[in-house]
């Protein structure tokens, strides 16, 4: 629709507004207007640009005098381009962060630690990060959605920091959320994780590793050496497991030997324990004109019990009509184990985290797996990336597709155009070309290759295609006028120079 408009409405429009006496008055009375040292611009500009044209004609008859050597050049910059990501040059990710002026925080204490505990640990944090210059406030929140039963966590907490804006500051929100981590690992016993936003949002971190499998304690393993892996792959910061293990629990393993004659099922012990810690709904309590609340058994003071008082606890046993004591038909063990069992894909799972600091995430992401693709599984297990990775993954390979669909509908649209099926190539083939400035201008600005510079690519991608068509188009304009074909181009790229400046430095 572009070309269509190109074609047909701009020249309606230039025929009517440029017409030649206008743009003659128009001048000379732009010229009376201007001050002296501009009233010599436009002829200055004219010069140079004549000054250009003529080095490019040059370069061009050169160009057609040595075409291999010009193959062979832009094929070699092309590959070169390309070895960048692969290099390590140019890194790759999904979305830059962005310095929004806030990141939050995640503070972890020790398994079991009091909800007064884990308020004083973050208290310190508070008050240290208050002592920084870039920081405007805080906002604490102690303890979290906790695990089995829907309990709360005693033990976590997060702090969200807002910081001043970026014109009163000396320091990245990065490089104060590096400070506020070495804050961090000065408060005993406290785990500081911090993160911030992605330019499309989201600030979960940015390394995230499931590890799937039907074991949990093969999976405790397979998870302990994949964070080992995380933590020493440089760029990574921050490396932590989200399942925390070693909480403190007590296991009733029953003996079947001595529940049978009592009539005591497994069951019985398990329901027994579920209604004196956790609660069990007996019934529902009819609000007039409200919604029904379920009524909850629970014993009271159960989350103190000691594992003497637990081993305490009357079971009905069914074939005597008494009660007998937990501890008469299980053995109450003390050990560590999960907060939680977390499920994924029918499978068990557990899920290793990171941030990245000072190198791409896709260049830390194919370390990783270069190194997890060596890792022996047994059968049934895998390790799998998700959140940030996995979008990077797919959001390449969707752009890919893109591109590579977006290069077949121009190539039919340019063969109908020209009803030629050979010269739409000479549009196509310098496409790929524009990948060189792109790689290029990502490596010396320092970015990477993510969601934007593929966007941007496409556009890019675009502007060359115009730029030969209206190279390709002038030239057999030329040819049909009996113009030979070497004199024809040159022809064209020096005529066509001027319009092809005039749109690249606009867009």
């Amino acid at each position: 629709f572009s070309l269509f408009v190109s074609f047909t409405l701009a020249p309606m429009l230039a025929a009517h507004w440029l017409r030649a006496e206008q743009v003659e008055d128009f001048n000379r009375g732009a010229r009376r207007r201007l001050s002296a040292p501009f009233r010599h611009f436009g002829p200055s500009w004219d010069a140079g640009l004549d000054k250009v044209r003529g080095f490019y004609r040059r370069t061009l008859a050169w160009s057609l005098g040595h075409r291999p050597v010009v193959l062979l050049i832009g094929a070699v910059a092309l590959g070169v381009a390309i070895a960048f990501i692969p290099l390590h040059l140019l890194g790759t990710e999904f979305a830059p962060t962005e310095d929004d002026n806030q990141f939050n925080l995640q503070v972890q204490m020790p398994p079991g630690t009091s909800l007064q505990g884990t308020s004083e640990a973050m208290s310190q944090l508070e008050s240290r990060l208050m002592e920084f210059p870039e920081v405007r406030g805080v906002f604490s929140s102690v303890g979290g959605g906790g695990g089995f039963g829907g309990g709360q966590r005693s033990d976590s907490g997060s702090i969200s920091v807002q910081l001043v804006g970026k014109g009163e500051r000396q320091r990245s929100s990065l490089q104060v959320l590096e400070e506020a981590r070495r804050i961090g690992r000065t408060i005993p016993g406290a785990t500081v994780t911090g993160n911030v936003t992605t330019s499309l949002g989201g600030g979960g971190a940015p390394i995230n590793i499931r590890i799937l499998g039907d074991d949990l304690n093969k999976l405790e393993d397979i998870a302990n050496q994949v964070l080992t892996i995380v933590r020493n792959t440089p760029g990574t910061t921050d490396a932590r497991l989200e399942e925390l293990s070693g909480f403190p629990e007590v296991q009733a393993v029953v003996d079947r030997s001595r529940m049978a004659p009592l009539g005591i099922t497994a069951a019985n012990v398990a329901s027994t324990l579920r209604t004196a810690v956790t609660g069990t709904v007996v019934g529902q309590f009819d609000r007039p004109g409200g919604t029904p609340s379920d009524v909850r058994m629970k014993l009271d003071g159960a989350e103190t019990m000691t594992r003497a008082q637990l081993g305490a606890l009357p079971i009905f046993a069914p074939a005597t009509g008494g009660m007998v004591r937990l501890d008469q038909v299980a053995n109450l063990q003390q050990t560590t184990g999960p907060s939680q069992i977390n499920r994924a894909s029918q499978q068990r799972r557990m899920t290793a985290v990171a941030n990245v600091t000072d190198r791409s995430l896709g260049d830390v992401a194919r370390d990783l797996q270069t190194q997890f693709r060596q890792l022996p599984l047994p059968p049934g297990y895998r390790i799998v990336f998700v959140g940030q990775v996995d979008r990077l993954q797919q959001t390449f390979k969707a752009l890919l597709q893109t591109i590579a669909l977006s290069a077949v509908l121009i190539y039919m649209l340019l063969a109908a155009l020209y009803e030629n099926l050979l010269r739409p190539l000479a549009i196509m083939f310098s496409i790929p070309l524009a990948l060189v400035g792109a790689f290029t201008g990502l490596l010396v600005s320092g970015n990477t290759l993510n969601f934007f510079a593929m966007l941007g690519m496409i556009l890019l991608m675009a502007l060359v295609a115009k730029n030969a068509i209206l190279l390709v188009d002038y030239t057999d304009t030329l040819r049909k006028r009996g113009m030979a074909r070497s004199e024809a181009i040159i022809e064209a790229g020096a005529t066509r120079l001027r319009p092809i400046l005039m749109t690249s430095f606009t867009i």
